[in-house]
């Protein structure tokens, strides 16, 4: 099996730690870009087919997934792509690749311990697994992340 070199990097610590240092007090010091307004760590890429999803897949629970995980949600965006493979079929091909690397964890869409992030455009796909998703990333909206964190500078905006 294939696995991603030992120096590999990780990006959801880097992108978790972006929003958190928005969220704090000292947001108005964090860097922003008004270019960049979503931040999606991808852990793994692939091209959008069966075989790649599989493949990419069981790279990614083997490398990212902790074995302690109980519960598990599938975050999925198609854009542009071919509908061939169906929504319902990628899901269900991500959560039979992950019940076999932790027979035990169950799916839970309110808040589960981890979310698997899939983000498929045209022919390629992204995937990552981010610990309590939700809780930090909402949809990986950096504006967003900054007006609730100053919501006074977002009113004086408006005028």
């Amino acid at each position: 099996s294939t696995t991603p070199p030992s120096n590999a990097w990780d990006p959801v610590p880097i992108v978790r730690q972006i929003f958190q240092d928005i969220a704090t007090d000292s947001a108005k010091d964090a860097p922003s870009s008004r270019f960049v307004t979503r931040m999606i760590p991808m852990q793994v890429t692939c091209y959008t087919s069966e075989e790649e999803l599989t493949l990419a897949s069981r790279l990614l629970f083997q490398h990212y997934l902790p074995k302690s995980t109980k519960t598990f949600g599938i975050a999925l965006k198609r854009r542009l792509c071919h509908e061939q493979l169906t929504k319902e079929k990628i899901i269900n091909l991500l959560a039979q690749q992950l019940i076999e690397v932790v027979p035990t964890c169950k799916v839970q869409l309110d808040n589960p311990e981890i979310t698997i992030v899939v983000e498929i455009c045209k022919t390629l796909c992204g995937m990552s697994i981010v610990p309590h998703c939700h809780e930090t990333f909402g949809n990986f909206n950096l504006a967003v992340a900054r007006e609730k964190a100053n919501p006074e500078d977002s009113d004086n905006n408006d005028e």
